[in-house]
């Protein structure tokens, strides 16, 4: 039997006590009760097979390289960060923002004004004063077409509005669909180049006195021209008898109302009143970096506006992601004539990169906010949708006292360094070709930065009498290394192998030399004199035949009184509904087997693994397979561990033993057989780690 020694792991209890009461009776003899369930965790335990295989008479090693251990090592050169990482370089950029859709809201009503029925049918001035009546028949009448002028605008190129047209029946007469024109009333709109704008048709009866209202969408992307004609066609409803006076041809009528809304120009010629725009720009942190926080030590920011509009305005633009010494985002107002230019300057001494709204978010860019009001044009002007507002922004070299953030990245370089006499290889042939080596890198870094990326050349020499006779290179691409804090190293531990290493000890390398480069990049808090070192250890693998190896012990832990839950160590058996033992085995090695676990209440116990001196009653024993982890058939290593999630459930008998602490928890490894050889590194495990779940139940009576 082998004992696993250097492994000292104390018990603990997680208590979980979801009190779930259920709705009670309170008729007797029913008493309140409930289910707790208690999880008592067992330790973990690791077995290192490397340190078991080595020392095992029954072990056959294979392979010429199973029987050479080359150790040697050596150190990277130290790097730190430099004052040049906190420096931006100057920027120029420009930007603009236009105008956008013109918008005219409050335009003026363009009445047709009141057109008599003396008017529209003068031939009855002829029949005023006789006394018969005069029956209109159903008919189509036709008005004269009449003209409108619009004090808004001249003419707009439309990108889209509403137009309202609002008719006023005042003749003694309905009017609507007749025979002759069934489909009713028609007004019809066209502009001075005689493209129709819109044309409204009115199916319904329009009875003396009443009024309708009908409104449409303005054609898009067309420009329309005042002034603006209205042709009628007016159909009599029915046929109506009524007496001609002098009276009712001048008062009786009808009359329209035309109304723009909502306009929206891209292009126009109008008395423009004042426009709002609000508009948003940002310009990039150079190097696509990104800050969290940044404090400037110096630096400026020169904005040159350039209004290009026909209208003065007033410019407001705030900056909410740079704050000035007030803690408040920096802002300014200008004030820019019609066709003019102004600079304004920013000292940016002491100011400070973040984001106020959102504490800790990154900032990609430094966005600037506007906010325009034009002045209103006092006449006809000419104004596009693309008439802007520019502006040229230039920021001299800033330095940074300090920052944390986002880097994109940057290279540090690592200065040679040779490490020689690595290893002695007297007696050892000159032609031997390892096929198993394995290369230990652990790297050291006080950089706090998410993404460091080692790239690492190692040239090996052979030398005879000081003379190379042979060299070989190995390249170490892309490796990440885990951040630190000064004085608080984050370390980095990884193993390479295969062919390419292996090639490079065949040469039996006497002195290596070490350079490279560190990238660095990701989420960053940069401080001066970070430092970035490491060191490499090379050897070589064991290749190892299983053939009836004995059972592995690890060592036996104790699950003591204060480690369950009083209440069950105090239920009657009655009281313990049900436990299950769960497991979580992590095999990290080529080799399957099997796993007892072994937990014992028996008072005399001394050996928790002599099963034959264990009270049979006071004692669990399970056996659960183990997979094997799978080999990778280039290396024929194991880079994945095979996970083994166990769940058992425990007897009656079994649930009670944990009623009576203490109780001996011991794990025995049984390996199986192997029909050839396989590769075993040092760093190969298989790791245990479970739990038991016991459900009690309580009542109000306990």
């Amino acid at each position: 039997m082998h004992k696993l020694c250097g492994f000292s792991f104390s018990s603990f209890i997680l208590f979980i006590i979801p009190f779930l009461f259920s709705g009670c009776s309170v008729q007797e003899p029913s008493v309140p009760s409930w289910n707790v369930p208690v999880t008592v965790p067992l330790s973990q335990q690791t077995f290192r097979l490397g340190d078991y295989l080595l020392n095992d008479s029954t072990i056959v090693a294979r392979g010429a390289d199973s029987l050479i251990f080359l150790d040697f090592k050596g150190n990277l050169d130290t790097v730190r960060v430099n004052e040049e990482v906190l420096r931006l370089p100057a920027q120029d950029t420009s930007q603009a923002f236009a105008l956008g859709e013109i918008q005219l809201d409050a335009l003026t009503s363009l009445n047709s004004g009141f057109q008599t029925l003396g008017e529209l049918m003068p031939d009855l001035q002829n029949l005023v004063g006789q006394p018969v009546p005069f029956t209109v028949p159903e008919t189509t009448l036709t008005p004269a077409p009449q003209v409108l002028n619009s004090p808004d605008f001249d003419k707009a190129l439309l990108a889209s509005g509403r137009i309202q047209v609002r008719f006023f029946n005042n003749l003694p007469f309905p009017l609507g669909p007749n025979a002759s024109t069934p489909d009713g009333m028609h007004l019809t709109v066209y502009d001075n180049q005689n493209q129709k704008v819109v044309e409204f048709v009115v199916s319904q009866v329009v009875n003396p006195g009443d009024q309708v209202v009908r409104e449409s969408a303005l054609p898009q992307n067309r420009w329309i021209q005042q002034p603006f004609r209205i042709e009628y066609t007016l159909p009599v409803a029915q046929s109506t008898s009524f007496l001609v006076t002098s009276d009712l041809l001048n008062s009786a009528g009808f009359s329209l109302e035309l109304q723009f809304r909502q306009l929206r120009a891209l292009e126009i010629v109008a008395d423009i009143p004042a426009q709002q725009v609000s508009r948003q720009t940002s310009f990039a942190i150079p190097g696509k970096n990104r800050l969290k926080w940044g404090k400037l030590e110096q630096g400026s920011l020169v904005l040159n506006f350039n209004n290009q509009l026909p209208v003065g305005l007033t410019l407001n633009f705030t900056i909410p992601f740079l704050l000035g010494a007030e803690k408040q985002p920096i802002s300014r107002q200008v004030v820019l004539p019609a066709a003019s230019q102004q600079a304004v300057t920013i000292d940016l001494s002491n100011a400070e990169f973040t984001n106020p709204q959102s504490p800790g978010a990154y900032l990609d860019s430094v966005t600037v906010e506007y906010q325009v009001s034009t002045q209103p044009s006092s006449g006809m002007v000419h104004l596009k949708h693309t008439d802007q507002v520019a502006v040229a922004i230039h920021s001299d070299p800033l330095v940074l006292a300090g920052f944390s953030g986002y880097l994109a990245g940057d290279t540090l370089a690592m200065a040679p360094i040779v490490v020689r006499d690595i290893a002695d290889y007297q007696g050892l042939d000159p032609d031997v070709q390892f096929q198993q080596v394995s290369l230990d890198f652990s790297l050291h870094s006080e950089v706090n930065v998410e993404n460091l990326i080692l790239k690492l050349h190692l040239v090996g020499y052979h030398e005879e009498q000081g003379v190379v006779t042979d060299s070989s290179l190995l390249v170490l691409a892309d490796q990440p290394i885990t951040p630190g804090q000064p004085g608080q190293p984050g370390t980095t531990t990884f193993t390479l192998t295969g062919a390419d290493l292996a090639n490079f000890l065949s040469i039996l390398p006497t002195s290596i030399k070490a350079s490279g480069q560190v990238q660095v990049g990701g989420n960053t808090e940069i401080t001066k004199g970070s430092r970035l070192w490491g060191d490499y250890h090379f050897s070589t693998p064991l290749k190892v035949q299983i053939q009836h190896v004995a059972p592995f012990e690890a060592d036996p832990t104790v699950i003591e009184p204060n480690d369950i839950d009083q209440q069950v160590r105090d239920a009657s058996e009655n009281d313990l509904s049900e436990a299950t033992l769960s497991l979580q085995v992590e095999n990290h090695t080529p080799l399957g087997g099997s796993v007892r676990i072994i937990i014992t209440a028996d008072p005399t116990a001394v050996d928790p693994y002599d099963l034959d001196h264990l009270n049979p009653d006071l004692t669990i024993v399970k056996d659960v397979s183990l997979a094997a982890a799978p080999v990778d058939p280039t290396t024929g290593y194991v880079n994945q561990s095979a996970m083994n999630p166990i769940e058992l459930s425990l007897d009656a008998r079994e649930i009670a033993l944990f009623a009576h602490p203490p109780l001996k928890v011991g794990y025995l490894l049984q390996i199986d057989d192997t029909a050839q050889p396989v590769a075993v590194r040092a760093n190969d495990y298989v790791r245990l780690a479970g739990m038991v779940r016991i459900v009690y139940n309580v009542n109000s009576n306990n």
